[in-house]
């Protein structure tokens, strides 16, 4: 969906004016994880657990939750000037923050009624609500285009869209609670409050540092080149992000996979046949960039070819990263995966930072790249499992 309002928002709109709106829209990306707290992860994660998701772990999850999200939105919201001059984001809407804050927190209902269709294999369900909830920003941010609202129309119609979900996310969390907690333990559990704390807490620097990875490039150029700049970057990450989307997908079904039995022989394989599939994924893409940007890209917005391929090998050594960080997750050694990534955005950041005076956009991109590559060749290092190794040499 997002490139299908591609051609509508780069015609419609001036490089400047776009790499304004992309700035808004990774502001939002970097929001959203900080204030949910992986909590629709943690309830997945809760699905598995021997006695399975009961009413008494989601209420014990909420409670933290709610207390945490209402510190870390007053934090947002009083230094949300500081917040917007870090993005560059200028001329902002007085009400943006309060639009980020509020769309993060229906994303959190959304995100866990995603997260449970998968953890009990309703892949059909999954991608209908997936396809809609695309298909409506689709509809409303296009709405706000044409309505005047330019650089934050994105934002108002994910806004609007996520709040139409809310109530059907909602509906179904009550429904699939009476359907499936019949004779089960639905008391309220208070040590649960501490392993969700544990693993949200201990997750969050890994998010951060993932986050900043993610948005650093954005911010470099924002900050050393021109917005202009920005948008012909942006063009490029949007395209890669398509591989992003896939690997998500097939992802889900490894983690629903590696939950289920471990590392087993059929699992390792399964675990091979996917990079390989994610790889030649890449080379699909590559080769078919020209028709992309004729199709779907204003011709105001110039193609480097340089700049994507950087962009789309960073984006498969991160697909890559995510099938190896399964074992670590699962094992809740999220503290680990924090400083993996911690490294890897230091990388980043020295080799990017070092390259930007003359290199340009060319030099934050490889940096994202060596900065990628970093983190995948860490956690494979350290997510290998020795005993079945062992098995397999015996």
């Amino acid at each position: 969906m997002p490139f299908l309002l591609m051609p509508i928002m780069t015609s419609y709109l001036t490089p400047n004016e776009y790499g304004k709106m992309t700035l808004i829209v990774t502001l939002f990306t970097f929001i959203l994880p900080i204030l949910t707290l992986n909590a629709p992860a943690y309830i997945q994660r809760c699905y598995f657990d021997s006695d399975g998701l009961t009413r008494g772990k989601l209420i014990s999850v909420f409670k933290v939750l709610i207390f945490y999200i209402l510190i870390v939105s007053l934090v947002l919201i009083i230094y949300k000037s500081e917040i917007f001059t870090l993005f560059k984001i200028e001329d902002v809407d007085s009400n943006l923050m309060y639009i980020l804050i509020l769309t993060a927190l229906c994303y959190v209902f959304y995100d866990t009624q995603l997260l449970l269709y998968n953890a009990k294999g309703s892949a059909l369900k999954y991608t209908i609500l997936l396809f809609l909830q695309s298909f409506l920003v689709l509809v409303f941010s296009t709405w706000f285009l044409y309505q005047g609202f330019g650089v934050f129309s994105r934002a108002y119609g994910s806004l609007l869209s996520i709040l139409l979900f809310l109530f059907i996310s909602i509906y179904f969390l009550v429904r699939y609670f009476k359907e499936n907690l019949i004779g089960k333990n639905t008391s309220y559990k208070i040590g649960i409050e501490k392993d969700y704390l544990k693993y949200g807490i201990g997750f969050l620097p890994h998010v951060l540092s993932s986050l900043l990875l993610g948005v650093f490039d954005k911010i470099v150029i924002a900050n050393f080149l021109t917005i202009d700049d920005v948008a012909i970057y942006a063009i490029s990450a949007q395209y890669t992000s398509i591989l992003l989307i896939v690997s998500q997908g097939l992802n889900r079904e490894w983690v629903k996979k590696y939950f289920d039995h471990g590392y087993t022989l059929s699992n390792i394989r399964y675990r091979n046949r996917l990079i390989l599939i994610q790889l030649v994924v890449v080379i699909i893409f590559y080769l078919s960039s020209d028709l992309f940007y004729y199709l779907f890209v204003d011709e105001r917005y110039i193609k480097n070819n340089m700049i994507l391929l950087c962009l789309l090998m960073a984006q498969l050594f991160h697909m890559i990263y995510m099938v190896f960080s399964v074992k670590l997750n699962y094992e809740k050694r999220s503290s680990l995966l924090s400083v993996l990534t911690f490294i890897s955005l230091c990388v980043n950041a020295f080799i990017s930072l070092a390259l930007v005076g003359t290199q340009g956009v060319v030099g934050v991109a490889f940096g994202t790249v060596v900065g990628m590559l970093t983190k995948v060749i860490l956690v494979v290092m350290l997510s290998r499992d020795n005993n079945f190794d062992k098995c397999i040499r015996t």
